[in-house]
């Protein structure tokens, strides 16, 4: 029986024991890990697989898309470029015609600003197109400028036109006229001149230069285009004619070119940078626009430059250095912000007229500067010079320096020297006036008043027969009688004002200088009675004699002067009477008079002292010099306050403006 049982329990399924159970577990996980783990790299391999896929599908199509493009690139750069030359094309404009002059004429202007509708390069092209289109203009086979210079040059005439308002200009000048060529745009006509006048390039030679002394007078000249014997345009003179806009940069194409000149206009913006490509300019005269920017850098691609006006406009920064302009005449900046010393003309040796005033200017006149240049005229006024004069600068014909910060004394006059010209008002000058000044015979125009001069005045001023202007008011004289002017008999306009005179007024200033048309004695110690004989002086407008020690009445005699316009004679305690006779019998122009209220006057515009004008500034008005105002050294008008101005004529109609 125990045999049998054993044998049964052999064949029957018994519970396993602790050991297996773990081991079996372990075999179990170990199975399952084996099965994540294939599935994951079954998952990694596909997803390799889909991207190598994917990566070979894309070099596919680019190869693809290369090998279309490749083979198909000319057909398509053709369709493109058609395209592109196609825009900007007007309506009336043939296609064939159009594609022609693009093609050309972007050689010489960027295609975007072709195709800009309504640019000026927009505009001229397509004008040159319908030219073509009409079998007017020829395309030229050529596109370099040698063979296409009459058909670029008409293009930037026309761009010309179109960027400065043709269509606005007071004169049309044959612009645009397609019957015409180019160098027939231009008309006869009576014009106003610039600062510098008859300067003209005509068959690559200057005919002629002069100095403009008087704008009231016009001048015939040709106006518009010329060309050269080669049919090259090289002459560009339209002033005052209503130009708006800015230069194109095509006028550079006119390389040919030795005369540009378009003064008084609307002319904006910046000098374009294509205009270094005028290497035969002779005459450059952009004066009175409306111009900007600092002095074109390219000056040195001017060799020939004889004349260059920049006046009246906007322009600022240094100037360059005009060393290789060696046969430059005529310099005109004035009137702009420039800034910087002016040594920069010490080699120009030829250089005449040097216009420098209005500006910024700074640096020493020292005694090197300008030495070697036979200068004639030299205006430098306005501006923050510093320095002294030196005895050379009387050789000059005109010199005005006033408004500066100069100091220092005159120099001494070794010789009759050529100055017409001498205004160095608003300075520091100091020291006494050389008696020798009395040699500068030709002299004309002196004013050195508001300085700290010294001393007296010279005597040898009598010897300046040619003198019609002296002005030496607000110095630092010491007391003095009344200068020795007697030979001074072409005065005009003496203004001794603030002089410490402590003298009578001499009889020889009514008797002797009778042409004078402005008299101020005023703020000095001048006593005795008023010389009636000023009443010679018939043409006498302007009669300034306050603020002295006068005795007696007020001359009867002034009623005759029937040009007066201005007399002031307040601030003089010891004057009595009546100005009856003036008032009513009196000069029919006269706009403005003063005197203290103890005196009788109906026709006073107020009285100063009790009674009246009780305040310090009664009867301060003063003349201001304005004699260089335009340029042309003369009397323009009497300046004494914002309501008192007077124009230079002494016409019925010509008083207070």
């Amino acid at each position: 029986m125990s045999s049998h049982s054993s044998d049964d329990e052999e064949n029957m399924h018994s519970l396993p024991v602790p050991e297996e159970v773990k081991t079996e577990s372990i075999i179990s996980s170990m199975r399952r890990q084996e099965e994540e783990d294939s599935r994951a790299a079954f998952k990694k391999t596909r997803r390799r697989s889909l991207i190598l896929s994917g990566v070979a599908l894309v070099a596919f199509v680019a190869v693809v898309g290369f090998m279309v493009a490749f083979f198909t690139k000319g057909e398509r750069h053709s369709k493109t470029q058609a395209y592109l030359l196609d825009e900007g094309r007007q309506n009336d404009v043939t296609k064939p015609a159009w594609d022609q002059v693009v093609t050309l004429l972007q050689t010489y202007s960027p295609i975007d600003t072709l195709q800009k509708v309504g640019s000026p390069q927009n505009l001229a092209a397509n004008w040159m197109a319908q030219q073509v289109g009409n079998n007017t203009v020829t395309v030229p086979a050529g596109h370099d400028y040698e063979n296409a210079f009459e058909f670029v040059q008409r293009y930037a005439l026309a761009t010309f036109y179109y960027a400065l308002d043709g269509r606005g200009w007071k004169y049309n000048l044959g612009f645009m006229n397609v019957s015409k060529s180019v160098c027939d745009w231009n008309q006869n006509l009576n014009v106003v001149p610039g600062t510098f006048v008859m300067v003209h390039a005509q068959e690559g030679k200057q005919q002629t230069f002069g100095y403009q002394g008087d704008f009231s007078t016009k001048i015939d000249a040709t106006i518009g285009i010329k060309c050269n014997d080669a049919g090259e345009v090289n002459y560009v003179f339209i002033p005052d004619n209503n130009l708006k806009g800015q230069l194109p940069p095509e006028v550079g194409l006119l390389e040919a070119m030795q005369h540009f000149s378009v003064y008084l206009n609307s002319i904006s913006g910046f000098l374009p940078e294509s205009l270094r490509e005028w290497s035969d300019l002779e005459v450059l005269i952009v004066e009175n626009n409306l111009l900007e920017g600092p002095f074109p850098s390219y000056i040195d691609q001017w060799p020939k430059l004889l004349t260059i006006s920049l006046a009246n406009n906007q322009f600022y920064g240094n100037l360059p250095s005009f060393e290789l302009q060696t046969t430059l005449r005529s310099v005109a900046l004035n009137d702009n912000k420039f800034t910087g010393p002016i040594n920069v003309f010490n080699k120009n040796t030829q250089l005449q007229v040097l216009f420098l005033q209005d500006n910024n200017f700074t640096g020493e006149i020292t005694p090197d500067l300008l030495v070697d240049v036979d200068l004639q005229i030299m205006d430098c006024s306005n501006n923050k010079i510093t320095g002294q004069i030196t005895s050379d600068w009387y050789s000059l014909t005109i010199l005005d320096v006033h408004n500066n910060l100069m100091s220092g004394s005159l120099p001494e006059v070794g010789e009759d020297r050529a100055i017409a010209y001498f205004s160095a008002y608003g300075n520091s000058m100091s020291g006494q006036i050389p008696d020798s000044l009395g040699n500068l015979y030709a002299l004309y125009h002196l004013d050195l008043s508001n300085n700290t001069f010294t001393g007296i005045i010279p005597d040898t001023f009598t010897d300046l027969e040619n003198l019609q202007y002296l002005y030496l008011g607000d110095n630092n004289f010491d007391e003095q009688e009344f200068p020795n002017l007697y030979d001074c008999t072409a005065l005009e306009e003496l203004s001794l004002r603030s002089c410490n005179l402590t003298s009578d007024l001499p009889h020889f200033v009514g008797k002797n200088l009778v042409d004078m048309v402005m008299l101020d004695v005023s703020n000095n110690k001048l006593q005795g009675p008023i010389p009636a004989n000023i009443a010679y002086a018939t043409g006498i407008r302007f009669l300034l004699l306050a603020g002295n020690n006068f005795t007696g009445y007020v001359p009867t005699s002034f009623a005759d002067l029937d040009n007066l316009n201005v007399l002031t004679v307040d601030h003089n305690p010891h004057l009595n009477g009546t100005m009856g006779a003036i008032c009513t019998d009196g000069p029919a122009k006269l706009q403005h008079v003063l005197t203290d209220c103890p005196v009788e006057c109906s026709c006073c515009d107020t009285c100063c002292g009790a009674g009246g004008n009780t305040a310090a500034t009664c009867g301060s008005e003063t003349l201001t010099p304005n004699l260089n105002g335009d340029g042309t050294y003369q009397r323009t008008s009497y300046i004494f306050n914002e309501e008192l101005v007077f124009s230079n004529d002494n016409t019925p109609d010509g008083g207070s403006t």
